[in-house]
């Protein structure tokens, strides 16, 4: 026997097949963050398209230009210090906003750099913590496509929506992780960017552990999101957790109906795209089933309790206030599909263009 017809992987020494391994890793991550840059840059853009297209986006931007804005803002719109904190110091100091809805002295160019750059940066750190998930090219394309749904038939981009995916995209990480003893801290510091990120604290009743560690852990969590939360609205003057605002949300005298009312409509809508939510990926997580997985049913669970905080306190044909629920369609799409035929295999062929079977035949037939 030749030389040449010994298999080159098993004349491969140690070194060189470590070598080739870790070279092959490197290409990957280098493959993966230049996917993460592109796909970043592209949100980015479309947001700088938007920016000063709708009169709230400057105001929620430049919210915290002073204590004494921030206070004179709709009560719905305090509980997102965090946002707003993070943003002030990108904002240009002589902006002097003379009423909300006004962007000031700030020029129309240099909002629109704001706005790509706190895209981008957001972006890109949700789209790295999608290297920790079993198929991150699929979660980072599409995390891209349901953000860029939203911003590309609707004009508002405001400052917490990509840190509420960021946050949610990385409560999942942990949770598939087994990092759960990092949950409080994450939670905490997330309902500080948008409240709504509360309900991704029932991820701890879905971890593994006993019952009396999940119970546990979800009471540290809401524990620590109801103490962060009622601290900004100690700050903000605001009704302690937004009691008054939810009353309003529910009162039959106000002119627009109580929300859930309000919103009902809005299903049968042609033109709210609320069916088509994130480019698709919400409805498969309530209609495809979890494969018996503790933590993909827990994931549908956050994902009915978050819908239905929506339909009582949202408008719900705002396409952007759905992102927090991407990651968790992300992980039991793919999982489903991981578990089915798709896609199909095709099957194998030799040289001479004759599959396994019909090799098999003509074998017979000779």
């Amino acid at each position: 026997m030749s030389a040449a017809s010994i298999d080159s992987s098993t004349s491969q020494t140690p070194r060189s097949k470590g070598r080739s391994e870790v070279s092959a890793g490197l290409v990957s991550r280098l493959l993966m963050l230049y996917l993460a840059i592109c796909l970043a840059l592209m949100v980015a853009k479309q947001a700088e398209r938007i920016a000063t297209s709708y009169h709230l986006n400057p105001t929620l931007f430049t919210a915290h230009f002073s204590a004494d804005v921030y206070r004179s803002m709709d009560d719905p719109f305090k509980p997102r210090l965090f946002s707003y904190l993070l943003a002030a110091p990108f904002v240009e100091t002589d902006l002097e906003p003379s009423k909300p809805g006004s962007m000031g002295r700030i020029s129309a160019p240099a909002f629109e750099g704001l706005v790509a750059g706190w895209t981008f940066g957001w972006f890109l750190a949700t789209a790295l913590l999608c290297l920790a998930v079993r198929r991150p090219a699929t979660a980072m394309f599409g995390t891209a496509v349901g953000v860029s749904f939203a911003y590309s038939l609707q004009e508002m981009v405001y400052p917490y929506d990509l840190p509420a995916l960021f946050f949610a995209t990385l409560v999942v990480v942990l949770a598939l992780h087994g990092r759960q003893t990092w949950l409080p801290v994450v939670l905490g510091v997330g309902v500080g960017f948008k409240e709504t990120l509360v309900v991704f604290a029932l991820a701890t009743l879905f971890v593994d552990g006993t019952r009396r560690e999940r119970l546990r852990a979800f009471g540290e969590c809401l524990a620590v999101c109801l103490f962060v939360m009622a601290a900004i609205d100690l700050y903000s003057g605001r009704a302690l957790f937004g009691f008054e605002a939810l009353h309003q949300a529910q009162d039959p005298g106000d002119p627009a109906g109580p929300k859930l009312l309000a919103n009902l409509p809005t299903l049968f809508t042609a033109s709210s795209f609320v069916w088509c939510v994130n480019a698709g990926l919400a409805l498969p997580l309530f209609l495809l089933p979890t494969g018996g997985e503790l933590l993909a049913r827990g994931f549908r669970w956050i994902g009915v309790c978050f819908v239905g905080g929506l339909f009582l306190f949202a408008g719900i044909g705002e396409l952007r206030i759905w992102f927090e629920l991407i990651p968790l369609c992300l992980h039991n799409m793919t999982r489903y599909l991981s578990l089915t035929s798709w896609p199909p295999t095709l099957a194998r062929t030799d040289s001479a263009g004759l599959s396994a079977p019909n090799r098999q035949n003509a074998a017979e037939t000779t």
